[in-house]
């Protein structure tokens, strides 16, 4: 096939390929030995295997896969000068990415071994490694026999899940969760080695990966903080936190502020603190409300805590019923947070109504619980205000100006007193 015909049918190639099952990436039976290299239409991909059509199907994804990556980051045409895809049928499964220099280029070549079906995820992830060590070299002279910078598991691998995952459900799912059994990470997990993951399972590694990147693309010039921080990393190193808060530092001035930020991300996604949610604080007046007795004097009520320890008598069953519906009803409009608390409220009665006290230390445990809930949710509101007021450039914006008129305002004021309340006018102090 000449050069010219090649072209022509490239983007028809493509559409096959991206509409296409992981079984697009299947070579087939052949029986011929020969290897065959074919290049990719940007000529920056080269695909060698005893398949040529294989060859150019495999090509063209790759091109696809580079013209995605570029519409995020900016790697410039020279950044990648030749990457090499060798496929090997073989009972095995290896994949081995090597870098190697040529005419003082940075180049790869990616072995691939397996009998027959190529994992598409692994490809994809083998793929945005190179690309995102071509943009943490970009600029710089490969020089025989350097060593390539070490880049967190989570830059290509979040990068992928980011790019892929279409439903956020799954993940979702998983890190509400680690969350509620209080097994969720500090940035330190993506910070210092990837030896961390070891403690997680692999759908728990992805829901971190996808959460940690996803967050950070969201940050204003997401893209441009996190290329800055590639680039700034030294040969070798895994540790990356000093350069991280360096590249993000009109971001985050520190950890804490970091930690912070990674908490916000993980309540607001997981629903703990939901739009859709009640409040805790409004969750908390209404259980307070629903948690009221009445005493052994007619017209009297206690809360339970006090009703526990006057010894009151038995609760009828209706009384129960009605209060666990109730509760029922709450748990429906609760944050899942509360929600646990509810339904242990909901036990706790049963057991009085069979005259079984729960123990000092359970209710001391659940007051805890609610008052802690309900601070929370006042820290993570307070912080999303200052986050929005002074780290969102248009919000900074408006409220440099809002801080004008009032200074306006203030230099405009009458010098006598005025107790006036109009929406405008500025109470002078007694």
């Amino acid at each position: 096939m000449n050069l010219c015909l090649y072209r022509l049918l490239l983007p028809a190639v493509v559409s096959v390929i991206l509409t296409a099952p992981v079984s697009a990436l299947t070579p087939a039976e052949t029986k011929s030995s020969r290897t065959k290299s074919t290049p990719s239409a940007s000529g920056k991909i080269v695909v060698a295997s005893d398949q040529p059509e294989f060859n150019a199907m495999l090509a063209a994804y790759g091109d696809e896969q580079l013209r995605q990556f570029q519409s995020v980051f900016s790697l410039r045409p020279e950044d990648l000068y030749l990457l090499r895809i060798q496929w090997v049928r073989s009972e095995e499964h290896v994949w081995d990415l090597i870098p190697f220099v040529f005419q003082e280029k940075l180049c790869f070549q990616l072995i691939i071994q397996c009998p027959d079906k190529i994992d598409q995820k692994k490809l994809d992830v083998f793929l945005a490694r190179v690309f995102f060590h071509c943009l943490a070299e970009s600029g710089k002279n490969p020089g025989a026999g350097r060593n390539l910078k070490k880049l967190p598991s989570w830059v290509p691998e979040g990068y992928v899940l980011w790019r892929s995952l279409n439903d956020p459900s799954p993940p979702t799912h998983t890190l509400r969760s680690l969350i509620l059994n209080e097994g969720f990470p500090t940035p330190s997990l993506f910070l210092t080695a990837d030896s961390n993951y070891d403690v997680y399972s692999p759908s728990q590694k992805d829901a971190l990966q996808w959460l940690w990147f996803r967050s950070l693309m969201q940050v204003p010039k997401g893209a441009a903080l996190l290329e800055g921080f590639l680039r700034d990393l030294p040969n070798p190193t895994e540790k990356w936190a000093f350069y991280f808060l360096k590249s993000y530092k009109p971001t985050f001035e520190d950890l804490n502020q970091l930690d912070r930020w990674w908490n916000l991300q993980a309540v607001y996604l997981t629903d703990i603190v939901a739009a859709d949610s009640m409040p805790p604080a409004q969750v908390e007046t209404e259980l307070k409300k629903l948690l009221l007795f009445p005493g052994k004097t007619p017209g009297t009520v206690f809360p339970l805590e006090e009703l526990i320890a006057q010894d009151a008598p038995r609760l009828s069953r209706d009384l129960v019923n009605e209060k666990k519906s109730r509760l029922n009803a709450l748990v429906s409009r609760a944050s899942p947070s509360f929600a646990t608390v509810l339904i242990t409220y909901r036990d706790l009665l049963d057991d009085l109504a069979q005259g079984r006290k729960p123990s000092p230390a359970l209710l001391e445990a659940l007051s805890g619980r609610r008052l802690q809930l309900v601070a929370y949710q006042q820290q993570v509101s307070d912080y999303m205000n200052w986050y929005i007021v002074t780290q969102t450039p248009a919000d900074q914006e408006l409220f440099r100006r809002a801080i004008l008129s009032y200074r306006e305002l203030e230099s405009l004021r009458a010098p006598e007193k005025t107790t006036e309340h109009t929406p405008l006018s500025i109470r002078a102090a007694p």
